[in-house]
Formats: C-alpha cells, sequence, structure tokens
C-alpha cells in the first residue's frame, strides 16, 4: 500500500484526483465529512460530484465536530 497526501483546498485537491481515477479499485479516499457535505455548500463549482462520483465503503472513524464563538459574543434575538 502507498499512501499519498494531496492536501489542500479543505479536501477538494485529493477528493478530485481520486473522482478522476474511475475504475481503478486500487485508488482510495480516507476523508472527513467536509469534502462531501460541507464543501459543496461552500463552493459552487467542484470538479466532483460527491454522490455521483463515489462509493462509500465504511465508516471509520466518529469524529465530534464543534461549533464555538468568543466569550463576548452576545445571542441576538428576533424581535416581532
Amino acid at each position: 500500500m502507498i499512501a499519498e497526501n494531496r492536501p489542500g483546498a479543505a479536501g477538494n485537491i485529493a477528493t478530485e484526483y481520486v473522482a478522476k481515477q474511475r475504475g481503478d479499485p486500487h485508488v482510495l479516499l480516507i476523508n472527513t465529512v467536509g469534502t462531501h457535505a460541507i464543501n459543496p455548500a461552500i463552493y459552487p463549482n467542484l470538479p466532483f460530484d460527491p454522490i455521483k462520483d463515489f462509493t462509500l465503503i465504511t465508516n471509520l472513524v466518529n469524529l465530534p465536530s464543534l461549533l464555538i464563538v468568543h466569550p463576548s459574543y452576545r445571542r441576538r434575538t428576533r424581535r416581532s
């Protein structure tokens, strides 16, 4: 097995590379939720389709995500 690190663009560089390796069962992608759930909402013209270009094999890890803010943040409430 050869591990090839292709960092950058929030995971899109490696994900695009793997998407273009159609039909090669020796190329696998280990990635986070970012490239398939978050990046499509942020980047309007991705060079891959996160649904059609990939087949899920297994979930390797459950990785918690947090949304945090500075303590000085004041919650704004809607006023009717």
